[in-house]
């Protein structure tokens, strides 16, 4: 309990109880090449922090270790050689392998912009159950040149407390 009263007025804060638990910060170690026009989960084989060893990096994944609301938030570095050009860019969370209806959406008409370097993020939070795992995926359409994921994606979260 974060507050605890002993019903005669005195009211007392558990310090312990008011950390911020399952906390990490995972990142793209480095370029990932990219389909064309295909959802491709993002790779990030780093965790700068991960107390709890929620993310796993060999997987890429967040998996809750018990149920409650969770914080997530993302920025993903979308780019194309210097050739690349392209209309659409997008990142989405996918919880238990289903995608979610939260991320970054871009479709605006740029077939004649240059998308050196895009980035797309969100912060959201969700309700998980023990197990429940989410990962993050990227979607790039250029009409030339080859999308990438570049290195300063990253991707954070927490469990809410209380």
């Amino acid at each position: 309990a974060i507050l605890t009263s002993n019903g005669s007025g005195t009211v007392t804060i558990n310090n312990a109880a008011l950390t911020n638990a399952n906390f990490f910060i995972a990142r793209n170690s480095g370029v990932q090449t990219i389909s064309d026009a295909t959802w491709t989960k993002v790779t990030m084989g780093t965790a700068d922090v991960d107390d709890d060893s929620v993310w796993n990096t060999s997987t890429s994944r967040f998996t809750a270790p018990s149920a409650g609301n969770y914080i997530f938030s993302y920025v993903v570095g979308l780019y194309g050689d210097s050739g690349a050009v392209g209309p659409i860019w997008a990142t989405r969370f996918y919880k238990n392998g289903s995608l979610l209806n939260r991320g970054t959406y871009n479709g605006i008409s740029l077939s004649s912009v240059n998308m050196t370097e895009k980035y797309a993020g969100t912060t959201c939070m969700l309700a998980l159950s023990a197990s429940d795992y989410i990962e993050l995926y990227a979607y790039f359409n250029v009409t030339s040149g080859s999308p990438a994921i570049d290195q300063t994606t990253q991707m954070s979260g927490f469990k809410i407390i209380g």
